[in-house]
């Protein structure tokens, strides 16, 4: 099973394509050319058609000239796209829109104060419960409950 990716080592210019076996993943081949045509690569892989063994099926990341080239050496070999890059593919209108989303949230909510990063937890003894509490004292019966280090101190 024949896989072919270009990639852009520099991030610009021309692209390096490299033929490799998928299943034990080993590059067996490499070429650099800026932005082939179909014949051009099906040209360049013309050697490994000679190879001694069938071609079952092929994988890409879906660009056009390969997929033709492919086909032009190993017509017999299933077409298949690669997984990784189908899943990158259907995830970047999501991410567009999730990123507007959270962006949105962000602007929507950065007025809130900031959640306080350890809270800690007070039980109030009823050992030493007043007959009647004082305003603002809790009342003996309080349940447990959480407060921000800051407003204890």
């Amino acid at each position: 099973m024949w896989g072919m990716d270009a990639l852009k080592p520099e991030g610009h210019g021309t692209l390096l394509y490299v033929l490799y076996e998928v299943l034990s993943e080993t590059p067996v081949g490499a070429i650099v050319l800026d932005h082939p045509t179909a014949d051009e690569l099906a040209e360049w892989l013309r050697p490994y058609q000679a190879l001694p063994f069938p071609v079952l099926a092929t994988l890409s990341d879906g660009e056009e000239a390969i997929i033709a080239a492919f086909r032009t050496c190993w017509p017999g070999a299933r077409p298949q796209r690669c997984q990784s890059h189908w899943l990158s593919n259907v995830a970047e209108p999501v991410l567009k829109v999730d990123t507007q989303l959270r962006e949105q949230m962000r602007q929507d909510l950065g007025g809130l104060p900031a959640v306080p990063e350890q809270a800690e937890t007070t039980r109030l003894s009823s050992s030493k419960s007043p007959a009647r509490p004082t305003p603002g004292e809790p009342s003996p019966e309080a349940p447990l409950f959480c407060l921000p280090r800051a407003m204890l101190s």
